[in-house]
């Protein structure tokens, strides 16, 4: 199983987001929290780095998004474990 722990203070204290994603209503946003880290489960795992690859992507760090609720994608690798908790 993947570890899927963010850290509890990415959004706490003097931290402040480095960006935003706007949603295509023109309304919604989410925050980005920090740079990422190739660090993460979805640098290794096969699954991830293939789908880059047939889209031609360059997997680059993502950093942790979310508002409300938060997802570090830099360790995801959709397999469905955080669904549970959501």
């Amino acid at each position: 199983m993947v570890d899927l722990v963010i850290p509890e203070d990415f959004c706490h204290d003097d931290v402040k987001p480095v960006g935003q994603t706007n949603h295509a209503d023109g309304e919604n946003l989410h925050f980005i929290w920090g740079d990422g880290s190739s660090d993460g489960a979805a640098f290794s795992n096969d699954d991830v780095k293939a789908a880059y690859e047939a889209k031609g992507e360059e997997q680059v760090p993502l950093g942790i998004h979310g508002t409300t609720v938060a997802v570090d994608w830099d360790s995801c690798v959709a397999a469905g474990a955080c669904f549970s908790v959501c």
